[in-house]
């Protein structure tokens, strides 16, 4: 295996009445996953998708994404495995399009081109890159604070001495009335 996993779907591939892709990567390909995302492990990978074609030149995707994941606890190191379950809806389009699409947006005119809890993403090379989204959309999924089991977070909090660091809006004060003596 090289440095790179992917698992591509060109536009061309999709079938009139769609397309199933499952996509399940094996140990090395996690491990390579688990490098990326900054995690201890993924294993247990399994993706299923339904490409279907979406206008003249769009394509969309949908299915779901799961991996159990071993990370870090944020108060003791210690690791923790957690299922990661996410669902998968992207529109595809071609990057001329999309373009189009973000400079229509920040004028602040309408757009038709799809609906508003759509997440557009542009076709590369008219493809996509399924391990990219595999990747994508397990770390959405993952704790940001991940802890063990029966630890609270509060016993992680450093030099709690019972008293409160000051405002900045209190520093802010003591700038200002220094420095007004009108």
């Amino acid at each position: 295996m090289g440095s790179d996993f992917v698992h591509i779907i060109r536009s061309r591939d999709v079938r009139a009445s769609g397309t199933i892709v499952s996509v399940q990567p094996d140990a090395d390909q996690c491990a390579l996953i688990a490098r990326q995302l900054g995690v201890l492990a993924v294993a247990n990978i399994a993706a299923n998708f339904l490409v279907k074609t979406e206008g003249r030149d769009g394509l969309r995707l949908t299915g779901e994404v799961g991996a159990d994941v071993s990370q870090v606890c944020v108060v003791t190191d210690d690791p923790v495995d957690s299922r990661v379950e996410e669902q998968v809806n992207i529109l595809f389009l071609p990057p001329d399009v999309v373009d189009q699409m973000n400079s229509v947006e920040t004028s602040g005119k309408e757009t038709t081109f799809a609906a508003e809890d759509d997440e557009i993403e542009a076709l590369e090379n008219d493809s996509i890159d399924l391990v990219r989204v595999i990747t994508e959309f397990i770390a959405i999924g993952l704790d940001p604070y991940p802890r063990a089991p029966g630890v609270p977070l509060s016993d992680h909090i450093e030099d709690d001495d019972g008293e409160k660091p000051p405002s900045p809006f209190a520093a802010l004060k003591g700038l200002t009335e220094g420095t007004s003596k009108n």
